[in-house]
């Protein structure tokens, strides 16, 4: 992240705090999963660009969330070993947060950590990763101060593992200012690192050239869907707004849809409203209510049409658990929306036992227990 160093001597931002929260939410999914599965054995931690640890008005960064998580976990399942490896490229600020580590959380897990610029330290990981055994599983988080560091090899070689899942931080707004200038001025060389970085993730007839300059939640999509690697991977997006002009995101890539439900349910929780992302609080009035509710409805209405194409061809329940999912959605949103076109006598069956419960959820996804077949009577 494009963070300002005063940020790290006072308070957090509101938009930073909003990324760690969302961290928080996901990596206490994350551990109670696999320390509750037979399967995994050992579970390692990498925060790549780790800051500081501690804020100066008491908000905990990345490495110490993790720790305070990791804490409280072990005390209920203290059979499964635990990794976290540290790294910035700032020594005083490696040193600081391993220090208080150190003192605050002594035997609770191994704690490694390194002071190496994002290069070197993204081939450690990848050499890490490539030597995990089966039954080992691997998260990385990547929160850049900026996007120079970032690169395409480096994800995929991560990923390739199959054991193994990214959140990834990306100052949206910077990118998508300079991106144009980018492309168009090749001979200057303030932009290098974003033009590698556009031309490694959207070859040149990508809509991505034609298109990211719509506006910061666009580029957002198109970054979301490359990082899917043309769908061998699942991802997805949440976008985190500075202030009324300039955002951030997220970017969430795992192997395993499971991992996606969860990711799906933290945006979910974190943004009741579309599960889209942070936004910045505005004055409270009369209306803010009125612009909730409009704004579910219109969120909700976009998932009937993007269903409604879905199902012009016959597809099961479990087809839609997956489509639900990468749009975005919840099983209990399509779930309404059915319901609806059922009543209505929208829907073809192949064999309707459903009684308004339309069997969409990992539980049959993960059985492979098809219950039905349907599509849209047009």
């Amino acid at each position: 992240m494009a963070t300002n160093k005063q940020e790290t001597k006072n308070n957090i931002f509101e938009h930073s705090q909003a990324k760690l929260n969302f961290y928080k939410n996901y990596l206490v999914k994350y551990l109670v999963i696999l320390l509750n599965d037979v399967h995994t054995k050992q579970i390692n931690i990498y925060d790549i660009f780790c800051g500081i640890g501690i804020y100066a008005d008491g908000n905990q960064g990345s490495p110490v969330i993790a720790m305070e998580i990791i804490k409280e976990l072990t005390e209920k399942y203290p059979l499964k070993k635990i990794t976290l490896t540290i790294n910035d490229k700032e020594k005083s600020k490696v040193d600081f947060v391993s220090n208080y580590i150190d003192e605050k959380y002594k035997n609770i897990c191994n704690v490694s950590s390194f002071n190496l610029d994002a290069v070197k330290m993204l081939k450690n990981v990848n050499e890490d990763i490539k030597k995990t055994k089966k039954g080992i599983k691997n998260l990385v988080f990547i929160d850049p101060y900026g996007y120079k560091e970032i690169y395409k090899d480096d994800i995929l070689n991560i990923m390739n593992s199959k054991n193994s899942e990214i959140i990834l931080f990306l100052p949206i707004a910077q990118m998508y200012r300079f991106s144009d200038s980018a492309l168009t001025d090749e001979e200057n060389n303030s932009y290098k690192h974003l033009r590698r970085f556009i031309k490694e993730f959207f070859d040149e007839n990508h809509p991505f050239h034609t298109e990211q300059s719509k506006n910061q939640l666009k580029y957002i999509g198109f970054i979301k869907e490359a990082v899917s690697f043309n769908d061998k991977y699942f991802s997805a997006s949440y976008s985190i707004q500075r202030d009324s002009k300039n955002y951030y995101a997220l970017f969430f890539i795992t192997n395993h849809i499971y991992g996606l439900d969860r990711i799906i349910d933290t945006k979910w929780k974190l943004d009741n409203n579309c599960g889209e992302g942070f936004k910045k609080e505005k004055t409270i009035n009369l209306f803010t209510d009125i612009f909730e509710e409009e704004n579910k409805e219109n969120c909700l209405e976009k998932l009937e049409i993007k269903l409604l194409e879905y199902l012009k061809e016959l597809r099961t329940n479990n087809e839609l658990y997956k489509f639900t999912l990468k749009a975005g959605y919840m099983p209990k949103q399509i779930n309404e929306i059915l319901k609806i076109l059922k009543k209505n006598n929208k829907l073809k069956f192949s064999d309707d036992k459903t009684n308004n419960y339309f069997y969409i959820a990992w539980q049959y996804y993960k059985d492979n227990d098809i219950r039905y077949e349907v599509k849209i009577i047009e």
